[in-house]
């Protein structure tokens, strides 16, 4: 399972990392080692934060991932 520091600070800077080593698993075809990674988090928010910040990521990069990523998410589900 994998866990987050407990401090707010260093939980934030935790999920960013996640968020953009998995969004760039993500535009690299690695898709089933995102939904992995995502699947072994022990609290659900925080899974809930980093797939958050992954969509907010592709949104930002323009390069039309959002859709994508919205789609494998929901398909994932």
């Amino acid at each position: 399972m994998r866990e987050l520091p407990i401090g707010c600070k260093a939980r934030y800077d935790e999920i960013e990392r996640i968020g953009y080593e998995l969004l760039d698993q993500f535009i690299n075809g690695n898709r089933s080692h995102v939904l992995t990674e995502l699947m072994d988090f022990e609290d659900p928010k925080a899974m809930l934060a980093v797939a958050a910040f992954m969509l907010m990521e592709a949104r930002r990069s323009g390069l039309g991932i959002q859709t994508d990523l919205i789609d494998f998410f929901m398909e994932s589900a």
